[in-house]
């Protein structure tokens, strides 16, 4: 509670160096579930401002521990506390490290976090113990036991990108022989000849678009932690505005804004240049010297050798 969360512990506007949308997530009930058990084991990262400890990356783990220790203060128990790693800089630099904290994390993915889940269960003989310890609903674990133990042919399509993960599960779930049959019937249905992948693409209906809000809420499924490294980041960008400095949505920002702004002006940049083309070239005597020539205000506009000012 001694930590300060931009945008909840204190008034703030999307300006500020160190607010960050996704504070407007609803908070992990499986994540206050881990904490509980294993207490908070990444630190929050921190600036020093006067006293006062800002969180710069780890706003998740602070609301999560906050509703821990609420549970905790309620049964009588000792409240979990927060490791901090204080930070320092310009804002410039804290919104930088704010940034890279998240975006150049590396989840892993589905399969990977079956074959862990399975090797956490053969330890520990709990898939409620496994379940807290990745944040997961015990359903998804059951998903995730399912997939660890499919046949390897399953693996392979899934880490070769011929199925899906999600596709994966829904095979594990039949007996093992007829699994590779499976494998084989989805990879070929799913490899349409050009003409029908163009008519099929022709024929499908146009997306309505969605909100940043659903987007936000599609960041917490496994569908999106499935995605690529680049297409997790430009969502990341659509559900909180930010966009990785040097990344290409960052120079998209830039170049379009650039455009904007050179759209405001050509009209202006044209009409000198016009001018001077329609202009004739004429001699013309120079004007008499004058010691100086005043406007109404008494400021000089002239000089004794016809200069401005």
């Amino acid at each position: 509670n001694h930590i300060i969360i931009v945008g909840i512990d204190t008034a703030a506007e999307e300006g500020d160096a160190l607010y960050d949308e996704r504070i407007d997530l609803d908070v992990d009930p499986n994540l206050v579930k881990n904490i509980m058990v294993y207490g908070v084991q990444q630190s929050v990262l921190v600036r020093e401002d006067g006293g006062d400890l800002i969180v710069v990356d780890g706003r998740q783990r602070v609301r999560a521990a906050r509703v821990a220790n609420e549970q905790f203060r309620a049964a009588g128990e000792v409240e979990v506390k927060v490791p901090v790693v204080s930070v320092r800089g310009d804002d410039r630099r804290v919104t930088g490290i704010m940034i890279s904290a998240n975006e150049q994390r590396r989840d892993d993915t589905v399969l990977v976090r079956a074959r862990k889940a399975q090797r956490m269960l053969d330890l520990v003989g709990s898939k409620a113990d496994v379940a807290i310890a990745f944040g997961r609903t015990p359903q998804t674990i059951n998903a995730w036991l399912r997939l660890a133990s499919a046949d390897s042919v399953v693996h392979e399509a899934i880490e070769s990108g011929a199925i899906s993960a999600s596709a994966g599960v829904e095979i594990a779930s039949l007996d093992r022989s007829e699994q590779a049959a499976a494998v084989a019937k989805l990879t070929k249905a799913a490899a349409p000849t050009v003409a029908a992948a163009k008519k099929q693409k022709a024929a499908r209906k146009a997306q309505p678009g969605v909100k940043r809000s659903w987007v936000k809420k599609a960041m917490k499924t496994d569908a999106f932690n499935n995605l690529k490294p680049q297409q997790r980041a430009a969502l990341e960008w659509f559900a909180t505005g930010v966009a990785e400095k040097g990344s290409w949505m960052d120079a998209f920002v830039f170049d379009a804004e650039g455009e904007w702004e050179a759209e405001t002006q050509p009209e202006a940049q044209a009409e000198p240049e016009a001018e001077a083309q329609a202009e004739p070239e004429v001699e013309v005597e120079p004007p008499t010297p004058v010691l100086a020539e005043l406007d109404e205000d008494g400021l000089v506009v002239q000089d004794e050798d016809g200069l401005a000012f």
